[in-house]
């Protein structure tokens, strides 16, 4: 210690002694002063460590499943589309373009967010395929239907095919009283392989329209809510970790600084 430091420090004690002149008040005061530096990490590692409870509490409440009779079941839009009895679907051939083979399968979707539709290619190559299609109830479309018919394929993952009906238009595909309709169809699988653009084109002697249908996979959508769970597990786990980290580091850090001080003292 310096002189220097040695005249601050009697300064300031001779000070304390004229405002305080009783010892034991002196001692009392510096030991509060003490028990308060004392509290105050003790209170932050307190409230890191309840921190990370809680959020080790709420991974563990998302990971768990409800139980299924707790759950609504929500009601399937395609319900009312038929399924033949006879579907087979063939395995592609390894030669295909990987566009065209990944339209092997069964593709689900509402026309117009409306009408409920289920394309099946079940054999596919690389001009040809021959596909199921079916749909179900919605709006002026009363009556389900399906139809098996062959379909033509290009190189770019697109399945497309032509029909045409003659007179009176009882099943509502066309518009309300046409007595001729055309339809061209089309199905063109997406970038990412995970759902196909479908368009129809109709042509009637009343008046022209296109419907539009984005197919999924059958199926696909129920693995979704599983995936975004494990993610927000995760996500709640590693935070839960950091700030335990934290809690520790800071109880380090305090343990050496009041080793340091006594050692001064």
């Amino acid at each position: 210690m310096t002189m220097n430091e040695e005249r601050i420090r009697r300064s300031l004690r001779a000070e304390l002694d004229t405002v305080y002149p009783n010892e034991g008040l002196r001692e009392r005061l510096d030991a509060r002063l003490r028990g308060r530096r004392r509290t105050r990490p003790t209170n932050l590692v307190l409230a890191l460590a309840t921190a990370a409870v809680l959020v080790t509490v709420a991974a563990l409440a998302v990971s768990i499943k409800p139980h299924a009779t707790e759950q609504t079941p929500a009601a399937d839009p395609y319900a009312t589309v038929p399924t033949p009895p006879d579907v087979k679907i063939i395995k592609p051939s390894p030669s295909l373009p990987h566009r065209v083979a990944a339209l092997s399968g069964t593709w689900e979707g509402l026309w117009d967010e409306r009408l409920p539709s289920r394309l099946t290619v079940e054999r596919i190559g690389s001009s040809s395929a021959q596909v199921i299609y079916a749909y179900g109830v919605s709006g002026v479309i009363q009556a389900p239907g399906w139809r098996r018919l062959p379909a033509q394929v290009s190189p770019s993952g697109t399945i497309s095919w032509d029909n045409s009906s003659q007179g009176a238009n009882s099943s509502g595909r066309c518009s309300p009283g046409a007595t001729r309709c055309h339809m061209h169809w089309t199905f063109s699988i997406s970038t990412n392989l995970a759902s196909i653009e479908g368009r129809r084109v109709v042509s009637t002697d009343v008046g022209n329209y296109i419907n539009l249908v984005t197919m999924h996979r059958a199926g696909a959508g129920t693995s979704a809510p599983a995936s975004l769970r494990g993610w927000i597990v995760g996500l709640l786990a590693i935070v839960g970790a950091a700030i335990l980290v934290g809690a520790g580091v800071l109880i380090g850090r305090r343990g050496s600084r009041g080793d340091r001080g006594a050692s001064v003292t």
